[in-house]
């Protein structure tokens, strides 16, 4: 009995047979047979194959640009592993299959929709050109935009594909030799083009470099070492080690080779870190020498004396005219008011006796004349001592004549350094001064007052430079730590 088959049934087998004519027959008979029997060109078969595929599988490159020309449908795949006509042709060993696939802007603009396109492992065209270690497919992917950051599943890039080298089991596929020195020409390509060297695949860490060290494929070492700028010799995989741990483990001349240009690379790295930690140490001793030439610049501390000064005298006025409209001194204590006052009890008088006025005569006389040169402000005169407070008074309350404002003005005038660091009169009075009347500023200086005075004035100085003593030990524990960490990087890289 005969199966009567309909129209759909003899286009299917019209459509099959075109994918088998082009394994065999020439370029005349399979334009001819396309053209006689209307071959659609935008079906797939059920394999999920178009023609443009199976020509491109076929590696006829003759028939490429015929039967691209007539094809819109570019973005089939196979129902397997969704390989496009791109997949096909990178894996091609036939250069020429690309170039005519390619060959017209028309195709080109054609292509751009599965340029990038992955099968079903997340391999892209550009991918498996460098697994099969195609440079023509490579350079013209490269020229269409393929992507180079693109990572399949197993999280390898283009590089990495590259780097790799292994035997190719196809008849007539290049040899291992061959197959070495097209990776490094590829690797070279792709880093011209901005692939970056340092990223890791997901399975074990490895870089690039590892993967290439794991091959034994000294051609693509040396290519990454020569061509990728920021290359890190020193990246560790999961495993803990570096490309070079991985060159020691293995033997023979590869590894030999491996090895040498590794080992090269890290004296390299060695000495430019020598280099980059003499310049940071140069670069601390420049700024702490600078630092040192700023505390110590008097046009500096000038410009910054000025405007405290006029910060003094603006708050001086606000007091003075305080004082006097109270009108609780005549004119005469109104002008000693502007002098640097301390009253404070002697630490040796534990007595309530009032202390008489006293007149220094002689060489104490002389002795009072170089404190006062010593006060700039200080017009009137000091010689009178005013009487100590009674136990009585301790318990009463008392007004200080003298605005504090204007005690510290003195002092910071007399005391420029002081009034630069923001240093207040009673910083310095920590030997007498126990209780907040003793503080209290009054109208004269008395000896102890005096005393009190010049103590300050040696503590202000001892302690200024300690403050430069403590900067220049901050500034060389700076050097000293950066030293440090550049050291024990280089420790690392070794």
């Amino acid at each position: 009995m005969e199966t009567v088959t309909g129209p759909a049934d003899a286009a299917e087998r019209v459509q099959a047979f075109a994918h088998r004519l082009v394994e065999f027959a020439d370029y005349d008979k399979c334009v001819k047979y396309f053209t006689e029997r209307q071959i659609d060109f935008d079906r797939a078969n059920v394999m999920g194959w178009s023609v443009l595929m199976s020509v491109c599988a076929c590696g006829r490159d003759d028939l490429v640009g015929f039967v691209a020309d007539r094809t819109t449908a570019v973005n089939c795949a196979t129902n397997a592993n969704r390989t496009t006509v791109l997949h096909l042709t990178a894996m091609s060993k036939n250069t020429r299959v690309m170039e005519e696939l390619v060959a017209t802007a028309e195709r080109k603009q054609k292509l751009q929709k599965v340029i990038d396109q992955p099968n079903v492992h997340g391999d892209t065209a550009l991918m498996m050109a460098c697994v099969a270690k195609n440079v023509r497919a490579v350079r013209l992917l490269l020229d269409l935009d393929a992507r180079m950051d693109a990572v399949n599943a197993s999280g390898l890039n283009a590089l990495m594909c590259a780097a790799r080298v292994g035997e190719d089991p196809r008849p007539g596929a290049p040899s291992i030799e061959e197959m070495m020195e097209r990776s490094a020409v590829i690797v070279r390509i792709l880093l011209a083009k901005g692939a970056e060297a340092n990223v890791t695949e997901k399975a074990g860490g490895n870089t690039a470099l590892h993967l290439a060290v794991l091959s034994e494929n000294p051609d693509a070492v040396e290519s990454l070492i020569k061509n990728a700028a920021q290359l890190d010799v020193t990246l560790r995989n999961k495993a803990e080690k570096t490309a070079l741990d991985l060159s020691r483990q293995m033997s023979g001349v590869a590894s030999a080779q491996m090895e040498d240009l590794l080992n090269s690379k890290w004296l390299q790295y060695e000495k430019e870190a020598a280099q980059m930690s003499a310049q940071v140490e140069q670069e601390l001793m420049d700024l702490a020498v600078k630092e040192v030439e700023n505390a110590s610049n008097p046009k500096t501390c000038k410009k910054k004396n000025k405007k405290t000064k006029k910060k003094v005298k603006a708050s001086e006025g606000t007091s003075m005219k305080s004082t006097t409209t109270h009108g609780t001194l005549d004119d005469a204590n109104t002008e000693a008011n502007e002098d640097v006052a301390f009253d404070i009890a002697s630490r040796d008088s534990g007595n309530t006796k009032a202390v008489e006025e006293v007149a220094l005569p002689g060489t104490d006389q002389a002795a009072s004349n170089s404190y006062d040169h010593g006060l700039n402000d200080d017009d009137g005169d000091w010689r009178s001592v005013l009487p100590k407070k009674t136990q009585d008074d301790e318990n009463e309350s008392t007004t200080s004549a003298i605005p504090y404002d204007v005690l510290n003005g003195s002092f910071h005038r007399t005391f420029p350094v002081a009034a630069e660091l923001e240093i207040d009169v009673e910083k310095f009075l920590i030997a007498s001064s126990v209780s907040d009347r003793e503080l209290e500023p009054n109208g004269s200086l008395s000896i102890s007052q005096v005393e009190a005075l010049q103590e300050a004035h040696w503590q202000a100085y001892h302690y200024l430079n300690e403050k430069k003593i403590k900067l220049t030990r901050v500034l060389e524990a700076q050097r000293v730590e950066a030293q440090f960490t550049l050291q024990q990087e280089l420790m690392q890289l070794k």
